[in-house]
Order: structure tokens, then sequence, then C-alpha cells
């Protein structure tokens, strides 16, 4: 369903879609992009069969240097805690983690996973653009805000929450990052922290969220994985330019 207007979007604002493949910065962010755009145009499985499952390394790579002992990393859309245990494991000298889960089933299966570690704070809160409470469907594959959800949510703003310095924030919450983005304007322009941002679940994000990145704050480096065989697990990371 990720894909189904993909076609017209591409069709409508194929300047964006080459501006932000002009924007990337090394070739493999490139060959990527031209691959996933090309097939979810034309549907031509050729263009996906260099890509691997690989999940077990989304949201991480070497670029990101997470050995550094001040991380504060930011985990929105943690679902069981699992990406927040892959951060420990890169970064174990970490500063601190700040867990935003808004279903209390996946909440309390974090605390399980993640008990034995320290100076994580858990928050049963989704992230927006402001404080409302909102329907949440719980069913299928993925949980996402829907009029017709099964049960309410309370989501905020990054910006109302935190109040400190964060130095990466990963952000896979189903459709709803441009919302969440917006909540956390002054966060980033203030931090200037790292970002991994999932960017398949909308047709425009491959463009509509480096352009609202960049609107913020244009000192970043952009890069892209692609961590399945399918279309889905798409994430765009943008790493801060440090000063000449």
């Amino acid at each position: 369903m990720f894909s189904m207007t993909m076609a017209e979007d591409i069709q409508n604002n194929f300047a964006k879609y080459e501006w932000i493949y002009k924007k990337l910065e090394d070739q493999i962010s490139k060959n990527q992009f031209y691959n996933l755009i090309n097939f979810k145009f034309s549907y031509d499985l050729d263009y996906m069969r260099g890509f691997e499952a690989i999940e077990e390394r989304q949201y991480f790579e070497e670029f990101l240097d997470l050995g550094e002992c001040d991380e504060v990393f930011v985990d929105i859309g943690a679902y069981d805690g699992y990406t927040t245990q892959e951060f420990i494991k890169r970064a174990p000298k970490y500063k601190g983690v700040l867990l935003f889960e808004p279903e209390a089933k996946n909440m309390e299966l974090a605390k399980a996973r993640l008990e034995k570690f320290e100076n994580i704070r858990f928050y049963i809160l989704g992230l927006s653009d402001k404080k409302e409470t909102l329907r949440f469907d719980t069913s299928g594959s993925g949980s996402k805000l829907s009029e017709q959800g099964d049960t309410t949510i309370e989501v905020d703003t990054l910006d109302s929450v935190v109040q400190e310095k964060i130095t990466f924030i990963k952000m896979d919450i189903e459709g709803a990052e441009t919302k969440a983005i917006e909540g956390a304007m002054q966060t980033i322009k203030l931090y200037h922290p790292k970002l991994a941002i999932s960017v398949y679940h909308k047709s425009s994000d491959f463009w509509k969220i480096p352009q609202q990145i960049l609107a913020i704050r244009d000192d970043y480096t952009i890069y892209l994985r692609h961590y399945t065989e399918g279309t889905d697990e798409t994430v765009m990371f943008f790493i801060p330019k440090k000063e000449a």
C-alpha cells in the first residue's frame, strides 16, 4: 500500500526526486535511491535484485560514528525496545536513552527487554506536532494512527518533552514522521542531532522529509539505506556537517 500512489507522485514531483538524488552523499545512497524509485514507478523486479534482508543493521551505519561516550539517543516508535538494545550494543558508553512508545503492551515488552540497562527513560507517548489524544489502530503488522482505531493514545511534541542536549534521533512511526519532525523543530535546530528517519510510509516521504529537515537546518549530509528485499524499511540519515 505504501507504493500505490508512487508513480503519480514521481511524475508530479520529478524535479524534487532529482533534487534529493543529487543531494545524497555517496554512491550507495544514489544507487539504492535510483533502484527503489524506478521499481516503485515501473514495478520491474530487476531494480530490486541487489537488495538484501539486513534488518539487524537498520538505523545503524558506520557513518553515524556512535563511539562517543556522551550519546543521548531518542527512540521514537520504539516498539519492544529492540532498536534501543541495538543502539546500546554499538554505543555502550552512552549517556542516556529517551524511549517513546504509545502502546502500553509494547512498552511493557520494552521495559522487560531493557531492564538491566541504566539511564533509560520510558515515555508511553507518541510524538506529533501538538499535544492531543488520537485514535490508534493496533491491528496488523504495524500499529498506526487511524480514525477507525481500536484504542486511543496520547501524543505530544518532542520540543515540549525534551529540554536537554540529544545527539541521535531514530524515527519510525508508520507515516506520522513529518508531523513528529514539525514537533521537533526546536530540538533539531538547537542540538543538531544525527537523524535516522523512515521514508517509505508515504509516497512523498523520499523528498518531503529531507526538504523539511533542511528547512530547519541546512548543515546536514544525507545518506540513504534500504534493509529488505521488498519495498519497506528505507531509512534516510542526516549527519551533521562538521565545522571547517
